[in-house]
């Protein structure tokens, strides 16, 4: 008999969800059980790489309230280990994803799924780095009224800072937070 070293491709997890975190938050603002989130994501099956969903493609961050169920257990469980501004890689198991019912036809029962996510906002509270794109901007983590006047001790940031697309995140921040304006 021989036997194959060849490894899977994804090697099984362990029952749960293991985060793997690609760019540090400010490691001291980490969401609570009741905390409203606001993040993006991308959603994506194991087995074979195929995106099902992503916040990201719609142009709008998903919010949600963290630890009483209103999203499946591998992201309560995984995202309370984020710190505002952290961008991970969510792994989980099937039983901590939709299990043996799957998920509106384009998740598969007994799925393990992968979902790149990033922690933008706790309560209407951002970091700067979330709303620049950039992590030179300051490591302020709330929002105030002045946003506006030096974001950042640079010209490029600032430059940064007022692109279309931190515009729009602003208005949809400002929605939440109407006193910002």
């Amino acid at each position: 008999p021989t036997t194959s070293t060849a490894r899977p491709p994804h090697p099984p997890l362990a029952m749960g969800v293991t985060k793997t975190t690609t760019e540090p938050g400010d490691g001291t603002n980490f969401p609570k059980k009741g905390d409203k989130l606001t993040m993006h994501y991308r959603g994506t099956l194991v087995s074979d790489g195929s995106e099902f969903d992503a916040s990201y493609k719609r142009g709008r961050p998903f919010q949600f309230t963290i630890g009483i169920g209103q999203v499946i257990r591998g992201w309560d469980e995984g995202v309370m280990q984020m710190s505002i501004g952290e961008k991970a890689i969510l792994e989980m198991t099937p039983d901590f994803g939709y299990g043996e019912r799957g998920a509106g036809g384009v998740i598969p029962a007994n799925a393990a799924l992968k979902f790149e996510v990033h922690l933008m906002a706790i309560n209407e509270r951002a970091h700067l780095a979330c709303l620049c794109g950039s992590r030179r901007t300051s490591p302020v983590s709330p929002l105030s009224r002045d946003w506006r006047v030096g974001v950042s001790p640079s010209i490029n940031d600032r430059r940064i800072c007022s692109s279309p697309s931190v515009g729009r995140m602003l208005r949809d921040l400002h929605a939440l937070q109407p006193e910002w304006a």
